[in-house]
């Protein structure tokens, strides 16, 4: 549901759309979908907002389909790059750029730039969060990553302590 209604005056406090479309090669286009229904919802456009919300939602479960089929081996990893750049340039190209040029159109309406140290710290925070259930999921005994070892031992691992107890040396 959105969150407002225009401001009074012509200053709404909105992120930069086209900023957000720079961080959504970061972040996915979940991201950028979801900064945009915010705005969406500030200058009162409440089907912009819920179709923003919609993409944002679908986008993140193409996005997790996708991540647990390549790590259940049922698509090749080399698929999950080439899907997400689509997934990208479609939201760019259907939604994306509809907030910058709707900003363009109404240039009597002039906006105040929100901060960003929100929506980056719940991206990156968000990404970390996909890291920790990538590598939980990478684990499992169901993958054909789970006896790949993280870090290999190497004869010169000088932090063997079998070898150095016994005496050996590393030279």
């Amino acid at each position: 549901m959105p969150e407002g209604k225009p401001s009074q005056t012509n200053h709404p406090e909105l992120w930069n759309p086209s900023a957000a479309v720079a961080w959504s090669l970061i972040f996915s286009p979940v991201f950028g979908a979801w900064v945009h229904a915010k705005n969406w919802a500030v200058l009162g456009e409440d089907k912009l907002h819920d179709d923003s919300m919609k993409y944002a939602y679908t986008a993140l479960a193409v996005l997790i389909a996708i991540n647990l089929l390549v790590t259940f081996d049922v698509l090749p990893e080399l698929y999950g790059l080439p899907i997400t750049a689509v997934l990208m340039v479609n939201w760019y190209f259907s939604a994306g750029r509809k907030q910058k040029a709707y900003l363009e159109k109404n240039q009597t309406l002039t906006y105040t730039q929100k901060s960003w140290l929100k929506p980056i710290l719940i991206g990156f925070g968000s990404l970390i969060a996909a890291t920790v259930i990538n590598l939980a999921l990478l684990s499992s005994p169901n993958t054909s990553y789970a006896n790949t070892p993280l870090f290999e031992k190497n004869q010169n691992n000088y932090f063997d302590t079998a070898s150095i107890s016994q005496g050996n040396s590393h030279e």
